[in-house]
Parts: C-alpha cells; structure tokens; sequence
C-alpha cells in the first residue's frame, strides 16, 4: 500500500479488548495467546514504529464472577488482567504510564451476583426513555442499587490507580483531554454495562446514551479529535435508544470504538471511523485480534493495522480483509483534517480571518508592498517549505492565508505553486499538490485543467492522489469540468487505494449531473474482466445506498442476470435498499 509522505504529527493508538482473565480457567490456554500478543507489540514497534500514545481496552477485562475457588471472583481476575495490562504498557520502549490507559467497563466485567430481578423486570417494563433518564440524573438509592453491580469494577480503578477514569465515580463514565502535537484529543467513555445482569441481552439494554452524551460533550467543546469509547455495539440496546445513540456518536465523534462481538471491522464514512475490536482472548482456536490506529493530525489520513492469532504457528499475524487492507493487514482510513475541528472547509469566520493575517503577515505583506522586487519563486518556496512557528506550514491555511491577504496576486501565486510540480525534492511537489488542492476547493477555475490531467497521469502517487481529490471537489462545483474518461482511468486502473477510492467516489457524485458514469457502471457490468464487473457492482451498491432513484430497473435487471454470483447478490442488496430507502433523500459522497 502507498502512503502520502509522512510527517512528525502523528498519534498513534492501541486499541484492546474483551481479555475475559481468568486464570485457574483459561490461563493453560490463554498463556500463549497473551504472551504472543506481548512479543507482537515489541516487534511492531521495532519494525514499524508503532508505540502508541494511548492504549484504549474497551471492555471485559474480567470473565465474570463464577465461584468462591481461588481466581473465581471478579477482585482476583481484575488483579490478573491489572498484571497483563503492566506488560502491555511496558512492552514499548519507553514505557506508557497508567494514565496513558483507557477503559470501559464490559458486561463480563459486572458481579451478576447484585443484579436485583426487581430491578431488571423494572427496566423490562419501561416503553419511554424518560424514566431511564430520570434515573440516571438522580443518583438515587435505586440508581445506586443499579450500580452495585460494577463496584468491583469501581474498586479496582481505585485500588490501580486509574483516577484519571473516576470524575463520575457514580455512573463511571468520564471525558479525558490530552495533548498530542499541539492537538487537542478528547476522549469519552461511556457506560452501557449498567443494565447488565442476564444471558441473552440482546436488544433489552438501557443505556440513557444521549444523557451520557450530552453530559460529557461539553467537556470535550474545545478539543480537534474526539474518541468515544464504549463496550457494546449497535444491535444490543432497546429500539428507544437505536439507532439514535450510534448516529449521536458517529455526529460528535471522529471515532468509535467499541468491542463485545470479538468480530473486528472498520467503517468509516464522512470524517467518521467505527471500529470494531477483536478479542484478545477467546479461546486459541477461535479469532482473537487487537488493532492499532495511527493517524496523521494534519491531513486526517490514517491507517488501522489488523491483528490476529495464528493457532498453527503460535503467534500474532496481520489480519487481510479483501479489498480492504494490504497484506500487512492494514486499513486506509481519512477523518475531517483535524485543523478545522471535523467541519468541511468553509469560509473563515472573523476570528480565524485575524488569526491568519497574523499567522501570515511576514511573506505575505512582503509579496504585496514590495511586489517590484520580490522574487515569487523564493516567497513560494519558502511558504511551502516552511517549518517556522510564525508562518503557516499547512495546505488550508497557506490558502487561506492567499485568499485573504494576496488579492489580485492569487494567479500568480498559483502558477508557482505548479512550477513547484516540478521540483527534483519530492515533499515540495507533494506540498505544491495539497495546495493545488485548496487552491480548486476555494477558487475552482484559478487551476487549469491540464494541470490536473497531467497530475493525473503523474508516476509520483502524491500528484495522482491530489488530482483526484481535485475531481472530487469538482464534481459538486463544477461537474462539467471534470474529463470523465481521466477519472475512469483513474478509478478503474490504478493500484493505490487513495486514488481509485476516491476516485469511485468523485464518478459516483458525478452521476447525478453527467448520466454518462451509469453508461460507464452498465459496461463495467457487461466486462469480460471479472475484477472489472465486481468492481461495477460494488459501485452500484454505493450508488444504491446514496442515490437509489439513480438505480434504475433495467440497471438491477442487469444484474440479476449475470453469471456472475457477486453480481447477483449486489443486486438483489440493491433493490432491497430501493424498497427500504425510497423516502430518504439523497446522501453526498464522502472523499474516502
């Protein structure tokens, strides 16, 4: 897999989950999985330097209280998973410190033996969300009683020394700022445990997830990244609170993490990425996986790594998902860029007007009094390249700066920037792409359009990469000016990923406004390439999900008539999503 040429702002996570610890039981079995997975973190970080600055456990640290024998109660087994976590975090060289730690409480980790049936039949009776947040809000005896439950739990963050995880110490939900790079990263945790106690939970369970939300939110207002972590996904709480908590989460956060399932996945859409963790420790013959996350606090582009346990060779490899990950199992994956706070770019509000005069005043005043004697060459090469505090070093605000303070002297600022396409030094031609790529987000006709063809059809990726996030750009300002055929080539023939996915995406946002990218899916269909006709398909699908009134009959028709099985089944998804989906209203298309 290809990447952008990386730089220092980077935070790197690890994210663990679902240890189920519990040694006279499993630990004959769990010993290897674990000691593996302690080796698998020295050699990633030898090998690719992945420490992290976090370490999130979503859930389950303990397998539940089950006896009164040695390592059968719940103080014992969160004693053991205390031991593994203080391997895991000296794993790295240097070591994280406790506070580096993340966790959430997961229903493995509750003492079944203080659920109270009265308690439970009185949730299972409840058809408004109202009381439920009633509840939670007043910190009652009967909340307290609720919470019996987790004082295990509770007490082993006290005894370790986790308090920077006990603000809340009643509901133990908490919301955590920390600073990585100059950036401000918030992380929540939530609490969807409280209303365990029984098999079979799915769909029963009381959260009070949007009191839990907006009682943390406000804590994390002034923060660039926010990270929410809870144990239990979509699926397993009562219909008054799906899927409305998912889609309060995936609105207010950039990330979301959650374990429970032990089937790991990442989605991400829209600046949003929801990942789902693996288990650390099933059992040896069953999937057990863990990931990292890095994520560049720049650009928004990042990357999870896939693990899992190989029984047959004793040790941690990286997990491949078809069409998803390279074969280092790693993901691609792109957030908002950070420095506009999750928001799409947008014009700058009086403040950040300020802020970027300030930020911009040296060159740029410069290039405006003394425009007789400057040397436009050197000024442009100095803002691209810069690494002073003083001056603004990324693509937005190198723009912004453009914008507002260089007036009439845009176009030739812009016919330097692609004189720097040219460059020997392959950072400044990747700088000079990200500023062409503000440059057509801003002021879509300032860049002509074999300036992006040739970008295009560069062999450097950084160029092809930028190109093509140009067209998408262009394909909600200025369709026609998108070379649809340069865009095909693109999303159908090149190798890396973050050309051809967004390049999909741009023909896809096209589709409404150029009917010619549904002639080009229906051929796609007809290929003699196998690849070619899935990859139609899979396009299809996503149009289906966006645009569905853009599926037309004759279009799934198509489909259902392929020898191709992939193309059958997509299609049968597709008229599926037209019948369920018919009122909603059409849906963008993220870059990603």
């Amino acid at each position: 897999m290809t990447n952008r040429p990386a730089d220092d702002n980077t935070i790197t996570w690890l994210h663990l989950s679902d240890l189920h610890m519990h040694r006279p039981r499993t630990g004959w079995d769990a010993r290897r999985v674990l000691d593996a997975m302690v080796d698998d973190l020295r050699t990633l970080e030898l090998d690719h330097g992945l420490r992290p600055d976090f370490i999130f456990f979503t859930g389950d640290a303990a397998f539940g209280q089950i006896g009164s024998g040695t390592g059968e109660s719940l103080v014992e087994q969160f004693a053991e998973a205390e031991q593994f976590f203080v391997r895991i975090r000296t794993a790295f060289s240097p070591a994280l410190d406790r506070s580096s730690m993340f966790l959430v409480p997961g229903n493995h980790d509750i003492d079944r033996g203080a659920v109270l049936p009265a308690l439970t039949d009185w949730l299972d009776r409840q058809t408004d969300l109202d009381p439920i947040i009633r509840q939670i809000q007043s910190n009652d005896r009967q909340w307290r009683t609720y919470m019996d439950r987790l004082d295990p739990y509770r007490a082993f963050l006290c005894t370790h020394g986790y308090d920077h995880l006990l603000a809340d110490p009643d509901r133990l939900i908490y919301a955590v700022q920390r600073e990585v790079h100059g950036k401000r990263i918030g992380i929540a945790g939530f609490n969807s445990v409280w209303s365990c106690g029984r098999n079979q939970e799915k769909g029963k369970l009381w959260v009070a997830g949007r009191w839990q939300l907006e009682s943390l939110l406000p804590q994390l207002d002034d923060v660039d990244l926010r990270v929410a972590l809870i144990h239990h996904p979509d699926g397993w709480f009562v219909e008054q609170e799906e899927p409305r908590l998912s889609r309060a989460i995936e609105r207010d956060f950039h990330f979301h993490l959650h374990g429970h399932e032990h089937e790991e996945w990442v989605h991400h859409a829209n600046g949003h990425t929801h990942i789902a963790a693996g288990a650390c420790y099933d059992r040896s013959d069953r999937q057990n996986g863990y990931n990292f996350v890095q994520l560049n606090l720049r650009t928004g582009q990042g990357t999870v790594w896939l693990r899992q346990y190989d029984a047959h060779g004793g040790g941690w490899i990286p997990r491949i998902v078809h069409r998803k990950t390279d074969n280092d199992g790693r993901w691609p994956i792109a957030t908002a860029p950070l420095s506009t706070h999750g928001r799409q770019i947008s014009n700058p509000t009086a403040r950040e007007q300020q802020e970027i005069k300030n930020a911009g005043a040296t060159l740029s005043q410069v290039a405006i009094e003394d425009d007789a004697q400057i040397n436009w060459t050197t000024v442009g090469r100095a803002l691209l390249v810069s690494v002073t505090p003083e001056i603004p070093t990324t693509a937005q605000e190198l723009v912004r700066t453009l914008v507002l303070t260089m007036g009439d002297y845009k176009s030739r600022f812009a016919r330097l920037v692609i004189g720097c396409l040219q460059a020997d030094d392959e950072k400044v031609r990747a700088k000079a792409a990200r500023v062409i790529e503000e440059l057509v987000l801003w002021t879509p006709d300032i860049v002509g359009p074999d300036v992006l063809i040739n970008m295009a059809r560069s062999n450097d990726s950084s160029l092809r990469i930028s190109a093509v996030l140009c067209y998408h750009s262009l394909a909600a300002l200025n369709p026609a000016a998108v070379p649809i055929e340069v865009l095909y080539t693109l999303a159908t023939q090149d190798e890396n990923w973050y050309v051809y996915t967004p390049a999909i995406n741009a023909l896809l946002r096209l589709a409404r406004a150029r009917p010619i990218v549904i002639d080009l899916l229906v051929l796609g269909l007809k290929s003699n390439q196998k690849n070619t006709r899935e990859s139609a398909a899979s396009a299809i699908e996503t149009l289906a999900e966006r645009d569905w009134d853009l599926v037309s009959e004759e279009l799934l028709k198509l489909m259902a008539r392929s020898k191709n099985e992939y193309v059958r089944t997509v299609g049968q998804r597709c008229a599926a999503i037209k019948q369920t989906h018919a009122d909603d209203p059409p849906r963008d298309y993220p870059v990603f």
